[in-house]
């Protein structure tokens, strides 16, 4: 199957998304990227749930907060460094065995790790399913307040890294959704307005993205003279 180009939506307004069932969603971002939240008002995760959550319509949600959650009352004591990768460990854990199971899967995952895309677009399609990826691109700026509001900063060293990655990442999407996670057929980079405006992620049929509208002129200026900021900057 020839993969689309991956689609560029920061800037704009979008309702809904739509994927095929057979289908898991990798949704990227930098920590404090808004990838949590976002789940939380899609899809109804609770912010202390510690289970995967499976909703109505047979949609998994894996979010590694569920495994943080879980290990919390045991480890919570140690400086969250300590354990963190306990929580990766269990989060991929639970990756692997979701994709066994069949889609629809969405995935809540830093994206910046190379390796770690690899083996979910490979089990991916082992298992029949179609691997798409949503980018949600922020400024280091907004995932660090992101950060701040929910309590757990990441040290700057770790998050410059994490930064450094995914301009790397965007830069590499350009070019196809192949190239980020092996069989991804489709990729869309959103920003914060855009992930506001979304109202579904749907598994019904054909992927297609449902528009609203452009944001106001002064806004999109705005923003474009932020990133080009903030690219400077970096």
């Amino acid at each position: 199957m020839t993969t689309s180009p991956t689609r560029d939506y920061r800037g704009s307004l979008v309702e809904e998304i739509s994927f095929p069932r057979a289908s898991v969603v990798l949704l990227a971002g930098v920590p404090g990227a808004g990838k949590s939240t976002l789940l939380q008002r899609l899809y109804g995760v609770p912010g202390s749930s510690v289970l995967p959550t499976r909703t109505d319509d047979g949609v998994t949600v894996l979010d590694s907060a569920q495994v943080r959650g879980k290990l919390q009352p045991f480890l919570g004591r140690l400086p969250y460094r300590r354990w963190r990768p306990l929580v990766h460990l269990g989060h991929y854990v639970r990756i692997f065995g979701a994709l066994d199971k069949g889609g629809p899967i969405v995935i809540h995952d830093c994206g910046t790790r190379p390796w770690m895309r690899r083996m979910i677009g490979e089990r991916a399609a082992r298992r029949g399913l179609e691997s798409h990826l949503l980018l949600l691109d922020t400024t280091a700026e907004e995932a660090r307040a992101g950060q701040v509001a929910r309590g757990r900063v990441v040290d700057a060293g770790r998050f410059a890294t994490h930064v450094m990655r995914w301009k790397k990442l965007l830069a590499k999407a350009e070019a196809g959704p192949e190239l980020l996670m092996p069989g991804a057929t489709s990729a869309a980079v959103l920003d914060r307005p855009a992930a506001n405006a979304l109202r579904r992620i749907r598994f019904t049929g054909a992927g297609e993205v449902i528009r609203l509208g452009r944001l106001p002129r002064q806004v999109r200026e705005s923003r474009m003279g932020t990133s080009v900021a903030a690219r400077s900057a970096g």
